[in-house]
């Protein structure tokens, strides 16, 4: 099921914020119409609920110590219902339903950053959406870098890096972005290829770009084509497999038949011609003959017989 739930994001330089005091932009990874120039910041600040559907506004103040900065990568909201979604940057959490995690994935209890993780080399989510790019954000860590994959619809493996050197402030590091797709529901297979010991595999949240999450719904699962040795006791696949003893047994059957015919016509033809008798294809109708005699008397008393084939 794709998620209805997805929080739209706003970009750190969206017109509708406005910056007061000294702000610096810092320039990280460039993913278009998205990151940019910014980081994100080192903790999730969660607002209280409003007051009700409408439009609010937001007023953070910061309190520095003039030592430790305060980053801004951007906002996420959840709309009111008739906000439209289309054509927005549509953030998916990692608590989202659209998200089935398969093998050793565990959950962290820290509620401002909450993440999941794995390092069992089995470890495989699946996460199904709406949109034409998906961005894949992981979570800060010290531990020895390692690596991963991922597949879209079952297509090609695609490895990517798991680092452990992070830029300062930014918790939520780009791990990899997918190229342009069509728009339209995917599913996007993540799958560990560590090992234990190396920097885990971390979901904090994905970024859909130009997401919609309207009613549409998806009901398919990448788990078996795109990683055939994983299955998950919580995907729902749709799909059907065949196995390889029955697609060949499905070809070569035919083919098999075909040449015991031909065998036994051919044996049959030989039989034939041993005993002297014609093939059963040349039988054309046998006409019979009638035989008729006729005599007649010469001038000189004897006699003529005649005799004649019909």
């Amino acid at each position: 099921m794709a998620s209805e739930n997805g929080q739209i994001i706003v970009k750190n330089y969206d017109p509708s914020i406005t910056y007061i005091g000294e702000w610096t932009i810092v320039q990280t990874e460039t993913i278009t119409n998205y990151d940019g120039v910014s980081l994100v910041s080192s903790s999730t600040l969660r607002s209280t609920k409003t007051n009700g559907n409408g439009s609010h506004d937001l007023v953070v103040n910061i309190i520095s110590d003039g030592v430790t900065p305060f980053y801004v990568k951007y906002l996420a909201y959840t709309p009111s219902p008739n906000v439209s979604r289309e054509n927005s940057l549509i953030a998916i959490n990692n608590t989202d339903s659209a998200i089935d995690y398969i093998s050793g994935w565990t959950g962290s209890a820290d509620a401002l950053a909450a993440y999941n993780q794995t390092v069992d080399p089995n470890g495989l989510v699946n996460v199904t959406f709406i949109g034409a790019e998906p961005v894949y954000t992981t979570s800060e860590n010290n531990a020895t870098v390692s690596s991963g994959e991922y597949s879209v619809d079952g297509e090609s493996l695609v490895s990517f890096q798991i680092p452990i050197t992070q830029k300062a402030g930014d918790m939520f590091p780009l791990l990899f972005m997918t190229p342009s797709l069509d728009m339209g529901t995917h599913v996007l297979s993540v799958r560990y290829t560590g090992m234990k010991g190396q920097a885990p595999l971390v979901l904090h949240h994905l970024i859909v770009m130009n997401g919609s999450f309207s009613s549409t719904s998806a009901s398919t699962s990448a788990s078996a084509s795109a990683f055939p040795m994983i299955s998950g006791g919580n995907t729902n696949n749709s799909g059907t497999s065949h196995p390889t003893s029955a697609i060949v047994g499905e070809v070569i059957g035919p083919i098999v038949g075909f040449a015991i015919a031909i065998a036994i016509i051919f044996i049959f033809l030989r039989h034939r011609r041993r005993q002297g008798l014609p093939p059963p294809d040349s039988s054309s109708d046998i006409m019979p003959f009638y035989m008729q005699e006729r005599y007649s008397t010469l001038p000189d008393q004897r006699h003529q017989r005649l005799v004649i084939l019909n």
